[in-house]
């Protein structure tokens, strides 16, 4: 949940053919306080229509007029801003944290068919994306420390029976 959202110039020139209700709701949807940088995001219609002040078929309405650019699962309550993760990545390097994010979203509403619709818009985004990387330097235990206390060996050297067996292995006789 981002507190800023930026909002270009060209974003008007995209939305200039729009009704006001429309360029509303995107922009709403956009910028709202529950978005994020992949576009899904889960809200509920009374929440859309208490914040944008739209009626129920204000809403529907809006959103058919804006087919290709927003959508919304009415079943699982997500909505996914088509170009929001474009203009995200816009001039931007390849920021570790948006790319966990962007995985952590697509696995938080995979239950949604907005994530295919996703997947589709973002083919060719996705594969430069790979899996989110790991954190660097990885975590390792320390040797022989379990839970800050020192770990007792179960036995420094292996038994004097088992060192027998090893040498007889070694050199070709049968074990019995």
């Amino acid at each position: 949940m981002a507190r800023y959202h930026e909002i270009e110039a060209s974003f008007w020139e995209d939305l200039q053919e729009y009704t006001v209700e429309e360029k509303i709701l995107f922009i709403y949807a956009f910028s709202n306080a529950s978005t994020r940088d992949s576009g899904l995001y889960k809200i509920t219609i009374p929440t859309i229509l208490l914040n944008t002040g739209l009626t129920r078929e204000g809403f529907e309405g809006a959103l058919k007029g804006l087919t290709g650019k927003l959508f919304y699962d009415y079943e699982n309550k997500v909505m996914f801003v088509a170009g929001k993760l474009k203009r995200r990545l816009a001039g931007l390097p390849r920021n570790s944290n948006v790319i966990k994010a962007i995985h952590h979203d697509l696995d938080a509403f995979k239950a949604s068919s907005l994530v295919t619709v996703f997947k589709e818009k973002y083919r060719e985004i996705l594969k430069g994306l790979g899996s989110p990387p790991l954190p660097l330097p990885l975590p390792l235990p320390k040797k022989g420390v379990v839970r800050g206390k020192q770990k007792k060996a179960k036995w420094e050297d292996p038994p004097l029976e088992f060192q027998a067996l090893v040498k007889r292995l070694a050199e070709g006789k049968s074990v019995k």
